[in-house]
């Protein structure tokens, strides 16, 4: 068996957790789902895929198939150089982290409680950026070294990936010593029918803020606003009816540069059909914008 290891470290908050919420945990199950997705997304058969990560039979006569692949990983240092923000319900912010704070809180809990945040709003139940970590490949099929579709798979989880909750809008992204996100990684995608979009940011931007906001003003753009009374079903995903978002926001460095990647994987490979609409991130002139500010009615 060949091994071969990937040092990483954490752009954006992670809130992973095992079996508790109220504690971060870095599992290798959390990275195997995720290289499965990029897999699956990026057009590999549910053949290669069992080849690849295994499976059980599913009828009489077949069987089972071992993973040709063992994923591990190791923390190395934890970062305590980042703090829960603090914002508005109708704050920018809010697109990125309400889930995370609200998740798993009482639905009998005062409001003061829940103002305070759920469990996974607490020190200890996240990664902080800066928090880095060993990931170890190892090959029990090593013919997968050679595999296009699964080594695809890989670089663009080391690129564009990332774990946790909330990884559609930024959260749990990391950055890998050896593989970086740039032109070989966006071809990979585009020659998979994914669309890519990308903006150039700065050091002292408030990112997540961007992100909410490019968020609220592209929903309110394509009519996708979330609606209490009644539901959208939309490519950028809904809460109600459990969906995941086909439009992921990812903040990667890039020749020393800070550049804001948005891409969207083909709608058949990740979304029902009731969310399938026409495909919006790559359109010139682009789809996706901040929310205007209302303007306040004179008075009179």
């Amino acid at each position: 068996m060949i091994c071969k290891k990937y040092k990483m470290r954490f752009t954006a908050p992670c809130f992973c957790s095992g079996a508790s919420d109220a504690h971060a945990e870095l599992r290798a199950s959390s990275v195997r789902g995720q290289l499965r997705w990029w897999f699956r997304t990026l057009g590999g058969t549910r053949a290669s895929e069992k080849k690849v990560f295994g499976g059980v039979a599913q009828k009489s006569g077949d069987d089972n198939v071992k993973s040709g692949v063992v994923v591990r990983t190791r923390l190395i240092k934890e970062s305590s150089d980042w703090s829960l923000p603090q914002f508005g319900p109708n704050a920018p912010e809010s697109y990125v982290f309400y889930y995370a704070k609200v998740s798993g809180i009482d639905p009998n809990a005062t409001k003061e409680e829940k103002d305070r945040g759920g469990p996974r709003w607490r020190n200890h139940a996240y990664f902080a950026p800066g928090t880095t970590w060993e990931l170890q490949i190892i090959y029990r099929d090593e013919r997968l070294l050679e595999d296009v579709a699964f080594q695809n798979a890989l670089k663009c989880f080391l690129a564009l990936g990332g774990i946790g909750l909330r990884v559609t809008r930024g959260l749990g992204a990391f950055e890998c010593d050896s593989v970086v996100y740039g032109e070989e990684v966006k071809k990979i995608l585009q020659s998979a029918s994914f669309s890519v979009e990308e903006r150039v940011v700065h050091e002292d931007c408030r990112q997540y803020a961007e992100i909410g906001n490019l968020i609220k003003g592209t929903r309110e753009r394509t009519g996708w606003k979330i609606n209490e009374e009644e539901e959208v079903l939309s490519p950028m995903g809904s809460s109600k009816t459990r969906q995941t978002s086909a439009v992921y926001f990812r903040v990667v460095k890039c020749a020393e540069q800070l550049k804001l990647v948005i891409f969207e994987a083909p709608h058949d490979r990740v979304l029902g059909e009731a969310s399938r609409k026409d495909s919006i991130v790559g359109k010139v002139p682009s789809v996706i914008g901040p929310s205007v500010p209302r303007q306040r009615s004179e008075r009179r």
